[in-house]
């Protein structure tokens, strides 16, 4: 079945309009069809650019990272590196590259690559020094001290589109259209009770707030996953004030050949489509699923906190041709991404469903 009927039945079945995340879902995810699970170019052929193919810099100063949060643990020897959608730039594989992960150090280590659908990399050509395990978002792992990497995932959430009318909110759907337009928007009443966290009042009218579902559900599996560690999201958004006022229309994009699309509605899994990531959210998110935010940074300053540079000294001191390309690299990263951010959560309590359990009993 195409992905446009498909999609077809879905809009009839409920009646005439279903969200847009439910749109996106399954444009980008169905197993088939969907986007990301086609033959999807990645780099300078492909959709998009990660950061860690832009040079191994990248991953070498995620290896610094990595090696302090073990070190942070107490150097456990069952130690897990979870990766959440390495699609063909996997930051972990490429930290595993790094010399400061030895072969004694990482050995017990375990490496968990989490993907839904096609695994886009055969570890087996560059096999990293420790067992590496392929698990399905909601895999039954752990609880387990480690770190999550999770590189330009969180945008990619399937989202819902709310849009502000009088003193409340109405939704964005999605419906079928006249030939040649295929799917249009339909505004409508709720398609489903709002999220916990507080949407925001006081916004003018006709404002598009973006709401990402699945998110409470993966930072919950996340904190049953590790036992004690820390997550990394990089990815490109801002606070929830700051995308109100940058983005009163909403942050949603669709790519195609490095190249912004128009209508995110046409063409179902043949673009990748995305949103900017509401920080604020996560971090309250993080907060009820029993993590602690350590604070919103660029990813320049990640990097350089890191020891980009000093990597790049060391590519330059072994090879003086990678050296030049190494602090190429290093200006792309300082001022080529200014809207990435990194967020980082610690696993150091419990949640606050578990607290609130506790004092029950």
């Amino acid at each position: 079945m195409r992905l446009s009927d498909r999609l077809d039945r879905m809009i009839d079945s409920a009646g005439g309009r279903i969200s847009f995340s439910d749109f996106m879902r399954t444009a980008l995810y169905e197993r088939t069809e969907g986007y990301y699970s086609q033959n999807v170019v990645f780099g300078k052929k492909g959709d998009f650019m990660t950061a860690p193919r832009v040079h191994s810099s990248f991953g070498q100063t995620v290896a610094r990272v990595i090696l302090d949060e073990w070190e942070r643990l107490g150097r456990p020897r069952d130690f897990a590196v979870i990766e959440l959608g390495p699609g063909e730039d996997s930051v972990s594989l490429a930290a595993f590259g790094a010399p400061e992960l030895r072969p004694e150090i990482v050995g017990s280590w375990k490496l968990y690559l989490c993907e839904r659908g096609r695994r886009r990399i055969d570890t087996r050509h560059s096999p990293p020094p420790c067992v590496v395990e392929w698990i399905e978002p909601d895999a039954s792992i752990g609880p387990l001290p480690g770190i999550v990497l999770a590189n330009e995932v969180l945008d990619a959430l399937p989202f819902r589109r709310l849009i502000r009318r009088g003193e409340g909110w109405r939704e964005l759907g999605v419906a079928r259209g006249p030939e040649p337009v295929h799917f249009l928007w339909k505004e409508g009443p709720l398609l489903a009770p709002l999220p916990p966290f507080p949407i925001p009042e006081g916004v003018g009218e006709g404002t598009v707030f973006e709401v990402a579902e699945g998110l409470p559900e993966l930072l919950r599996w996340l904190a049953g996953v590790l036992r004690s560690g820390s997550v990394y999201f990089i990815d490109y958004g801002d606070s929830t004030e700051n995308l109100l006022r940058r983005f009163p229309q909403g942050s949603l994009a669709t790519y195609e050949g490095h190249v912004m699309g128009e209508d995110p509605l046409s063409h179902p899994g043949e673009r990748d489509i995305s949103a900017w990531v509401d920080f604020s959210r996560v971090a309250s998110e993080a907060e009820r699923a029993g993590f602690r935010s350590d604070g919103l940074e660029t990813q320049a300053q990640f990097l350089h906190e890191h020891g980009l540079e000093e990597v790049v000294r060391r590519t330059e001191s072994q090879d003086p041709v990678e050296g030049v390309r190494a602090r190429l690299a290093l200006k792309a990263f300082y001022f080529g991404y200014p809207d990435h951010r990194v967020l980082a959560l610690r696993r150091t309590r419990r949640s606050r469903a578990e607290r609130a359990s506790s004092l029950t009993r």
